[in-house]
């Protein structure tokens, strides 16, 4: 669930701001309304959803990626 202050920043700016931790999600029809998408600590599990990333980056969409914050062994 994204915090109040984001909820804030994107209502003032125009902007929506989605939360979701459901993989099932990174796919072509899913991807399409998105102008940027961040991710924290995880990356395409299936070939599908790389295939659908690949084409969501192709196309013009953004991506910022935070290479596993929060990793732990």
């Amino acid at each position: 669930m994204p915090s109040p202050s984001i909820g804030f920043l994107a209502a003032k700016n125009n902007f929506v701001f989605d939360a979701t931790t459901d993989w099932a999600k990174l796919n072509e029809r899913d991807l399409k309304p998105y102008r940027l998408i961040l991710w924290l600590n995880n990356f395409p599990q299936t070939p599908e959803q790389r295939a659908a990333f690949e084409k969501y980056m192709e196309h013009g969409g953004g991506w910022i990626g935070f290479h596993v914050a929060g990793y732990k062994r």
